[in-house]
C-alpha cells in the first residue's frame, strides 16, 4: 500500500495525536481525517528503513489491543490566526488601531469586525467599508502601506449618521472619509463580538489578516481629525476610553486583559507575541523591560496551533506495555496508509538503568518541513506533497507574508514523522526514521532501555533521571528548553553517564507555551541562506522571556554539556572516523576494545559512513573539557558548509570523565546510529557503541583524571 496520496489531498487518511508521549494505562487520543472504512491497529515500531539497503519496515500488533474499524470523513484545517473579545463587550463609537501590514491578501482581509460593521482589505491593499445592512462592500480611498506602521480610526457619529474613517502614516498626508449609514447607534454595540485580523462568516471564521495589529482601542465618543492627530502623537484625548486591549503584556499567554474595560479577548490559532509595535525606538530589545514598545501581535493567514479536529477513535495502553515507540496504523479501502507514532516512557520506577532521550523538540522543529531553496530535493514523498497543497509549515519555514515560523504544534498532522519516511534533503531517514536504527540495534543486542522525551524531560517533575546510569541521545537531538539541558548537565554533575550519539545536538534553546504545552517556540538568529532571522528585537522567547538563540552563547555552553559543537553541514557522502593517538590511552582502552582499524564507520545506511550529514567537533577555547580527549576524527568534508565560527568542517569522537565518577562519549554526526544495523549489526560502530554503553552502565566510577 503506499502511504498519503498525492492524487486527492483532500481525501488522505493521517491524523494526529496531539502529543509526543504517553504512559502504560494511558488513553491515546486519534484526531482522524479520511474517506470512508479505516482498520485501526496498534502496533510496536521495530524499524523504518525502507531503502533499498535498509532493513525494511518492521512491527508488531500489541496484544490485548484489538483492531478498530471506523469510518472516517475529510477534516479541514482551520489555519488562520485572530483576536477575538466577546465578554461584557461596552458600546462603542469609535474604534483605533495601529497596523502594520504585511501581505495583501488574495482576496479579501479583516481588520475589524462587530457587529453588523466590518472593515476590510482587498486584493490591492485598499480599505474598504461593508455594512451588513447594505449589498456590496464600499471603498474608502484609503491604500494601506506594507512594513509600515499607520493607525487607522473608524468613526461612528449617531447623532448625524456618518461614519468616518481616518488613516495616518507618518508624513504621508491624513486622509479623511466619510459616508452615511442608517440605523445604526454604535460602531460597536453590547453584546458584539468584536474581532481582529479575522472575521466570523457564514461557515465559520474567514478572512484573516496578514501582518502586526497594535493598541486596539475602543472610544465612547466619535474622533475627529484633531482627536486623531492628538492620538498619533501620544497626547491624552478628552474622550473616554471604553476598552482598551495591551497586546505587549502577558506575553506567555493567549488571552490578552484590558488595561481599561472589563472585556478580555482571546488569540486564537497562536500568532506570534512578543514583536515590535509602533512606539519601538531601537533602545530596548526585552519586552520584559518595556512593553509599551511590544504592545503588537504578529497575525499570518497560515497559523495553525490546533486543527481541532475530533477525536475519532481511542487505545487504552496496557499496564504493562514495555516502553518503546508505537503507533496507530491506519488502512482504508482506498488502499492507503499511515502511521500516528508515539512514545510509550516508562511509569513509575525505571525498568533498565539505560534512558534513551528521544529528541521530540527537534521531531516538532522538523515536522511538515516544506522544501526550501537553496536546498535541493533528493527525493520526494507523497507526504511532502500533502505538506505543499495544505500549506502547512515548520520552524524551518516563513510564512506566506516572509516572516519566520516562530511556534510550532502537536495538534495537526505531522505527516514527515512517519517510520517509513525519507528525508527529501537527504534521501535518508532523519528524526523518528534515524532513531529507530539506535532501538533496533539495543533489541538487537539484548541492551535494556526505557525511553524518555524532550517534553517529558522539560516536566521534569514527572520523569525523574536520578534512576538511570545512563543517558543516551537519539540521533539529532538539536532543541533544547532550559530546564531540560540544566537536567543533564545536573546528572552528570550528579556522577550520571551521557553517550552522545548524535550530531548537531545541544545547540538551540526553545521554549514550551506554559498554557498550551503542545506548542514549541524558537526565535532564529545568525542562520544560514534559506533560514530566517528574528526581526530587530524580537529575539525574546514569548513563552519563558528568555533570549532565544544557540546555546553557544547562553550557559551551559553545549561544549560544556557533551564536549562539542556543530562544525559543518552538507548532503554527500558521509566520512568515516580516523583513530587518533589519544584512543590509545588508556583510559579510553574500553571503548576500542576489539577493534583493529584504524578507520571506523567507512559504511553505512545513512548517506555511507559513520560521519556524515550535521558533524560536531571539539574546541577547547569554546567550552570543550580541557582533559577531554578527542578519540577520533573525521575530515575531508568538501562539499560541506562550515558551521564553527572558525572554519572548522571536522566530526570528533570525544570522550571525557566528571568529578562525580560519570563519564561522556560523544560521536559528533547525525549518520552514526546509520551504520549500526550495517552488515547484520556486525562492524566496529557497532561494537564501539556496545563497549561504551556496556562500561556506562556498570555503575563502577570512572576516575576524574584532574589532579
Amino acid at each position: 500500500m503506499s502511504p498519503l496520496s498525492a492524487s486527492d489531498p483532500d481525501k488522505v487518511l493521517t491524523g494526529y495525536t496531539g502529543w509526543p508521549s504517553y504512559a502504560p494505562g494511558d488513553q491515546v487520543p486519534l484526531h482522524l481525517s479520511g474517506n470512508g472504512h479505516t482498520r485501526i491497529s496498534l502496533v510496536r515500531l521495530r524499524h523504518g528503513d525502507t531503502s533499498p539497503h535498509g532493513p525494511g519496515l518492521r512491527f508488531e500488533k500489541v496484544a490485548g489491543c484489538p483492531e478498530q474499524i471506523k469510518i472516517l470523513e475529510p477534516q479541514p484545517l482551520a489555519r488562520g490566526s485572530y483576536f477575538c473579545a466577546s465578554e461584557c463587550l461596552p458600546s462603542a463609537a469609535s474604534l483605533s488601531v495601529w497596523l502594520f501590514p504585511t501581505l495583501w491578501p488574495a482576496e479579501n482581509a479583516t481588520i475589524f469586525h462587530a457587529g453588523r460593521f466590518r472593515l476590510t482589505l482587498d486584493a490591492a491593499g485598499h480599505v474598504q467599508w461593508k455594512d451588513a445592512h447594505l449589498s456590496g462592500q464600499v471603498g474608502c480611498g484609503i491604500k494601506l502601506v506594507r512594513h509600515v506602521w499607520q493607525c487607522l480610526v473608524a468613526s461612528f457619529d449617531s447623532n448625524s449618521g456618518r461614519l468616518s474613517l481616518h488613516w495616518v502614516c507618518g508624513n504621508r498626508p491624513h486622509r479623511h472619509w466619510e459616508c452615511s449609514v442608517q440605523n445604526a447607534v454604535s460602531l460597536v454595540g453590547k453584546g458584539d463580538v468584536l474581532f481582529l485580523a479575522a472575521a466570523q462568516g457564514p461557515t465559520g471564521i474567514e478572512q484573516h489578516f496578514d501582518g502586526k495589529i497594535g493598541a486596539p482601542s475602543l472610544w465612547a465618543a466619535p474622533l475627529s481629525s484633531h482627536d486623531v492627530a492628538a492620538l498619533v502623537e501620544g497626547q491624552t484625548l478628552n474622550i473616554e476610553c471604553v476598552a482598551r486591549w495591551e497586546m505587549g503584556r502577558n506575553r506567555g499567554c493567549w488571552r490578552v486583559e484590558e488595561t481599561i474595560g472589563n472585556a478580555p479577548g482571546d488569540l486564537i490559532n497562536a500568532p506570534t507575541r512578543g514583536v515590535t509595535g509602533h512606539l519601538w525606538d531601537g533602545t530596548q530589545d526585552d519586552p520584559a523591560i518595556a512593553p509599551d514598545q511590544y504592545d503588537a501581535v504578529h497575525f499570518h493567514h497560515d497559523d495553525l496551533a490546533d486543527a481541532r479536529w475530533p477525536i475519532t477513535s481511542t487505545f487504552r495502553l496496557p499496564t504493562g506495555l514495555p516502553s518503546g515507540v508505537y503507533a496507530a496504523w491506519l488502512r482504508d479501502d482506498h488502499d492507503r496508509e499511515d502511521w500516528l507514532p508515539f512514545i510509550v516512557r516508562t511509569s513509575g520506577s525505571a525498568s533498565a538503568s539505560l534512558a534513551v532521550l528521544m529528541p521530540t523538540m527537534t521531531y516538532l522543529a522538523y515536522a511538515n518541513e516544506a522544501i526550501f531553496p537553496p536546498h535541493q530535493v533528493r527525493i520526494l514523498d507523497p507526504r511532502d506533497e500533502y505538506v505543499r497543497h495544505k500549506g502547512l509549515l515548520s520552524l524551518y519555514n516563513f510564512h506566506a507574508d516572509s516572516s519566520g515560523v516562530s511556534l510550532a504544534s502537536w495538534r495537526r498532522p505531522l505527516t514527515n514523522l512517519r517510520p517509513d519516511y525519507r528525508y527529501w534533503l537527504t534521501g535518508h531517514p532523519h528524526g523518528l526514521g534515524a532513531d529507530l536504527y539506535l532501538l533496533d540495534w539495543l533489541d538487537q543486542m539484548g541492551i535494556a532501555y526505557n525511553l524518555l522525551t524532550d517534553h517529558d524531560l522539560h516536566e521534569h517533575d514527572k520523569t525523574p533521571l536520578h534512576p538511570y546510569h545512563v543517558l543516551a541521545t537519539g540521533a539529532h537531538p538539536e532543541y533544547w528548553t532550559s530546564v531540560s539541558i540544566k537536567r543533564v548537565y545536573e546528572f552528570l554533575e550528579g556522577g550520571g553517564r551521557l553517550a552522545y550519539l548524535g550530531g548537531n545536538g545541544f545547540a538551540a534553546r526553545v521554549g514550551v507555551h506554559c498554557e498550551t504545552p503542545y506548542v514549541l517556540e524558537l526565535r532564529r538568529r545568525l542562520n544560514g541562506e534559506g533560514l530566517w532571522d528574528a526581526e530587530p528585537g524580537e529575539m525574546h522567547l514569548t513563552t519563558t522571556g528568555e533570549q532565544g538563540g544557540y546555546w553557544r552563547h547562553l550557559h551551559p555552553r553545549g561544549r560544556a554539556v557533551c564536549g562539542v559543537d556543530i562544525s559543518a553541514m552538507g548532503f554527500s557522502q558521509a566520512r568515516p572516523f580516523r583513530r587518533l593517538a589519544a584512543s590509545h590511552d588508556s583510559r579510553v582502552a574500553f571503548v576500542f576494545a576489539g577493534i583493529d582499524s584504524d578507520y571506523v564507520g567507512t559504511a553505512g545506511l545513512h548517506m555511507g559512513g559513520a560521519a556524515g550529514y550535521e558533524v560536531d567537533s571539539a574546541d577547547y577555547a569554546a567550552g570543550t573539557p580541557a582533559h577531554a580527549l578527542i578519540l577520533a576524527r573525521a575530515e575531508g568534508f568538501t562539499e560541506y558548509v562550515s558551521m564553527d565560527q572558525r572554519g572548522n568542517k571536522c566530526a570528533d569522537m570525544l570522550f571525557f570523565e566528571t568529578p562525580a565518577g560519570g563519564a561522556v562519549f560523544s560521536v559528533g554526526s547525525i549518520t552514526w546510529s546509520g551504520c549500526l544495523s550495517h552488515n547484520d549489526y556486525y562492524n566496529d560502530v557497532s561494537r564501539i557503541t556496545a563497549n561504551v554503553l556496556n562500561r556506562f552502565l556498570d555503575p563502577s566510577p570512572f576516575v576524574w583524571p584532574v589532579e
